[in-house]
């Protein structure tokens, strides 16, 4: 039995932390190991007063493993897609409606490989439109170890239609995209990473054409940035996590807003919940409510101890609402959310990997105003497990994403869950790479496309040197 330690803050306007008091037996926790089933691949308003409160929640850890069927009863047959159906006579994602006009929970639609022969290549983020077009950033190094970024587009049935690479023949100039994000309405994606060790923001329209790209760099002697994450906010600002690779002082983490033109609007620090002169902010993910009108980040940070998982949910870059620090049960441990959403009613899940014997994956759900609503926790007694990305659908289940591995060989396996609104485990699939015996196959972020069906990220490679991004579409 484990407990997760938690340190929360709720903010009302912007300050310093304060009132500090102790509680315990909020929410709730689930330890899981269900076992995994195996799937094959298929081709192709603010308060005006100041305040603050910070806290400590110890969860006694209880079993949540039971699985069961996501299938809601509809009329099938009619040429009508209706409640609990998936399709109704046409084809979804270039298949066949299956008779039972849905697909099985969990089964895999299709499988794209993104990337070329002998070339490693990395995965840096995935979004997807209102058309259910799919557009994957990354970056690869060729034999030179110059690094280039790439963007790439996938139609809603896994096709590959583009990819456009953005590069620099100087190899002290490495360019990666770490994270995409769409706007459909204005046709445009942009793409954010790192040229030449400063932040670099780029845009595209959804059919491959450079727009603008610009890089910011916040100063500092010896300092290297990277763009870490970027959200599409209302009144068409573009939002970018800007954080620093090697920090030698404070405040590290930028969040950066942009015009559809590139133009600079502000830049906004975050501080570290307890800064320090090792103040670190890593992996930073961002992501925005349904209505635009909140936004959160999950992060790696330097809190109360070494390396905590820190979220935090935002109004406005200056008006924070709250936090919340998770702390696992290893003395010198790395613990860290990956990526964050949020559900229609605002509430936020986070997932990501703690450590204690090895590392594994917690899922962590919390109200709108920051309190615990449940944890749910992937633990393989021998192995270790990291989580990697999270989404959440209409309805309010949760989808976890990472990677597990198998064996003492060391095979690694993409591993996804899905969850019920209230925590309780409804699916498991994992996937290794059929085409080979031995594979290290890496799960990471997650979306959910408009018809509800979710595309994972991650990368596949196999001793030999080849190494993909692996984009599947899956049924909820």
């Amino acid at each position: 039995m484990r407990a997760s330690h938690w340190r929360s803050a709720t903010l009302l306007v912007v300050g310093e932390l304060a009132c500090s008091h102790d509680v315990g037996g909020a929410g709730s926790q689930s330890t899981d190991t269900t076992a995994s089933m195996t799937a094959s691949e298929t081709s192709s308003s603010a308060p005006s007063s100041s305040s603050s409160s910070d806290s400590t929640f110890n969860a006694s850890a209880t079993s949540v493993d039971s699985e069961a069927s996501t299938s809601a009863p509809a009329v099938c047959g009619n040429g009508i897609v209706e409640a609990g159906e998936q399709c109704d006579g046409a084809e979804i994602a270039g298949l066949p409606c299956p008779a039972a006009c849905a697909f099985a929970p969990g089964e895999e639609l299709w499988m794209t490989r993104v990337g070329e022969v002998g070339v490693a290549e990395f995965d840096g983020g995935i979004a997807v439109d209102d058309d259910g077009v799919v557009f994957v950033g990354g970056f690869w190094f060729d034999e030179n170890a110059v690094f280039s970024a790439r963007v790439s587009r996938l139609e809603p049935d896994g096709t590959w239609t583009w990819s456009r690479s953005s590069s620099s023949d100087d190899p002290g100039q490495g360019h990666t995209y770490l994270a995409v994000a769409v706007d459909a309405a204005a046709d445009r994606v942009i793409a954010v990473g790192e040229v030449g060790n400063v932040c670099a923001v780029e845009l595209w329209t959804r059919a491959g054409e450079m727009e603008w790209a610009v890089t910011h760099d916040p100063g500092g002697e010896g300092a290297k940035y990277q763009a870490e994450s970027v959200i599409v906010m209302p009144d068409d600002r573009i939002l970018v996590a800007c954080a620093q690779q090697d920090p030698v002082g404070v405040n590290p983490l930028r969040l950066l807003e942009y015009d559809v033109t590139g133009e600079l609007l502000s830049s906004t620090v975050i501080d570290d919940p307890t800064p320090s002169p090792s103040n670190i902010i890593a992996g930073t993910r961002l992501a925005r409510s349904s209505d635009g009108e909140r936004f959160a980040f999950g992060c790696t940070t330097l809190a109360a101890a070494p390396f905590d998982a820190w979220l935090r949910v935002f109004r406005s870059p200056s008006e924070p609402l709250w936090d919340q620090i998770a702390d696992g049960p290893a003395d010198f441990d790395v613990d860290t959310y990956a990526q964050v959403a949020f559900a229609p009613d605002n509430s936020v899940v986070a997932v990501g990997t703690f450590h204690d014997e090895s590392s594994d994956i917690w899922v962590h759900a919390f109200e709108a105003d920051g309190a615990p609503k449940w944890t749910a926790i992937y633990s393989d007694p021998v192995f270790e497990d990291v989580g990697g990305g999270v989404a959440i659908g209409a309805d309010g289940s949760v989808f976890a994403h990472g990677y597990t591995r198998v064996d003492t060989a060391g095979d690694v396996d993409h591993w996804l869950r899905k969850y019920d609104p209230a925590g309780v485990v409804m699916w498991t699939q994992t996937w290794g790479d059929p085409d080979s015996s031995f594979s290290w196959d890496y799960g990471r972020e997650l979306a959910i496309d408009p018809d509800g069906f979710v595309l994972t990220l991650g990368t596949a490679y196999t001793p030999d040197g080849e190494q993909d991004v692996i984009v599947r579409k899956i049924a909820p």
